[in-house]
């Protein structure tokens, strides 16, 4: 079930940088939108097991929320064109070129034309809509229009504050730190789907550092994405629509780093692939502040490290079909990482998929240009 969140107040979501006396803390930014590990622990307190009729608490597709739909981080295998249509940024597929004589551990590399933006540019926090990521999955080598979400979407406010004694709620001596949160504008929403909970509309839910308040109400929307699969071709690329954690960093956990092949299993259902090119963002810190079982107290968790959303990974069938893969892949959370949120899952570790919302990702085509330079070799 889909939900849609609306801040009541400013939000402020922890990153990794160090929030303690003699650190950084002079204006510390948080980042937006959350990581998917926030949904898990702000829909906890609703979550009842007799209600849920043994179903576990999983969350799936989770980001940012504009005019009644999702809007999805720019891939980054497109380029950025200098021209504009209105207040949208128009973007392109890169193209694809044989590796040349290097260490780069692929056989193909994606580069830019000359028409796009050049790297002296100043960097845009663009969003696509279900509509052009739909066209962008589905091999368009058309323009596509994206939205820059600073332009007044997501507003930035820096806050004040001092630590308090616990005991005696006064002010703590050389204690006063700066924060940057941030105000969603023009109707900008945070959207999140979450399995194992009954949500009633308009709940309230406290969300990001701070416990701010949130209004949830049920967003009645299913992801509108359709992919024509060509059966012919044994190419595909999967789109990170949320950071994944793999085991081997960039590289999934169950990718042979020696022949850049592996097989990805769950169930009866089966596909061999290798990696033939890929196109990924610098990582994201991943923390966090739980309770340690072993340890019987609450603290810092393991620090670990995400592929951002909007990578994209390209893929040659070496066993299986596109059917098959996208059965595997599309609107599945892939990442490598997973945890109980506080559950004993028996057969947890068995499973393919994290229920975390790390990792969701959608299975798109290539462009025939594309394919064309691929099937050269």
């Amino acid at each position: 079930m889909p939900y849609v969140i609306k801040p009541v107040d400013n939000l402020f979501f922890r990153s990794s940088v160090p929030f303690e006396a003699g650190g950084e803390t002079v204006g510390v930014k948080g980042i937006f939108p959350p990581l998917p590990s926030v949904y898990a622990g702000a829909f906890r307190p609703l979550y009842n097991a007799s209600e849920a009729g043994g179903q576990r608490l999983k969350i799936g597709m989770n980001g940012l929320w504009l005019d009644e739909g999702y809007y999805f981080p720019a891939p980054l295998d497109m380029q950025r064109l200098e021209v504009r249509r209105g207040e949208d940024w128009l973007l392109r597929p890169m193209g694809l070129k044989k590796r040349p004589l290097s260490n780069y551990p692929l056989d193909y590399f994606l580069h830019t034309a000359s028409q796009a933006a050049g790297k002296s540019k100043e960097k845009k926090n663009l969003y696509l809509s279900e509509q052009d990521l739909s066209c962008y999955l589905n091999g368009c080598v058309n323009q596509v229009a994206a939205k820059d979400m600073d332009d007044g979407y997501i507003i930035s406010e820096s806050k004040i504050g001092i630590e308090v004694e616990r005991g005696s709620g006064t002010s703590k001596n050389q204690q006063m730190y700066q924060v940057v949160s941030v105000r969603p504008a023009k109707g900008l929403k945070l959207a999140v789907d979450v399995s194992g909970v009954n949500v009633n509309d308009r709940q309230l839910i406290k969300l990001g550092g701070e416990g701010k308040t949130a209004l949830v109400r049920n967003g009645q929307h299913q992801l509108a994405i359709q992919v024509s699969k060509k059966e012919e071709s044994r190419f595909f690329k999967l789109y990170l629509a949320t950071p994944a954690i793999f085991k081997n960093g960039w590289l999934p956990g169950w990718i042979d780093k020696a022949g850049m092949t592996g097989r990805f299993s769950y169930r009866k259902k089966s596909v061999k692939v290798r990696l033939i090119s890929a196109c990924v963002g610098r990582r994201v810190p991943c923390g966090g502040f739980g309770f340690d079982r072993e340890a019987g107290q609450y603290r810092p968790k393991e620090l670990r490290f995400a592929v951002p959303a909007g990578s994209v990974y390209y893929f040659e069938l070496l066993q299986g079909t596109i059917e098959e893969a996208a059965a595997l892949f599309d609107r599945k959370t892939i990442s490598d990482y997973r945890e109980g949120l506080g559950f004993d899952y028996k057969v947890f570790d068995r499973s393919r998929y994290c229920d975390r919302g790390f990792g969701y990702a959608l299975v798109g085509a290539l462009s025939e240009e594309q394919e064309e330079v691929i099937d050269v070799r």
